[in-house]
């Protein structure tokens, strides 16, 4: 599987970020390649943190729960 990610977020939520990332992800020397961006303000009101994610499953049986 191969996985982009890119991140916009407002001052103060790279520490939670962090955090999540590290909860979801199992191995850190294996991180998606990704970009970050730190905004003024995002659309939402109130977010923190925008994602915008692309993975690519290959179609041979993959099963991503095992693969967590």
């Amino acid at each position: 599987m191969s996985i982009r990610e890119s991140m916009m977020m407002e001052d103060g939520a790279l520490d939670s970020y962090r955090a999540g990332r590290e909860d979801f992800y199992d191995d850190p020397e294996h991180y998606p390649a990704s970009t970050l961006v730190e905004v003024d303000s995002l659309v939402l009101a109130g977010a923190m943190v925008e994602v915008d994610a692309e993975a690519i499953i290959p179609d041979d049986g993959w099963d991503a729960e095992t693969q967590r």
